[in-house]
């Protein structure tokens, strides 16, 4: 929960396709170390915390740079 809180709130009409992405992969993340014994809840944590600083890194770089934005958003 501090992870989605990290990442910044948004309505379900703002969210971008990207976004959709990255919490689509977050729940496969977690739902991995739940489905399946063998599956630390180790691994689960890693790969949350590795995804949730890259897209706040991309979120930045997203304002900084037009090009970026363009290419993460797409273009009307």
């Amino acid at each position: 929960m501090l992870t989605l809180r990290f990442m910044g709130k948004r309505g379900k009409r703002n969210i971008s396709p990207f976004q959709t992405a990255v919490i689509i992969a977050l729940g496969s993340a977690a739902g991995d170390s739940m489905f399946y014994p063998h599956v630390p809840l180790r691994y689960a944590l890693v790969i949350i915390t590795v995804v949730v600083a890259l897209h706040r890194a991309l979120a930045i770089a997203q304002t900084r740079a037009k090009a970026v934005n363009s290419f993460l958003e797409g273009n009307p």
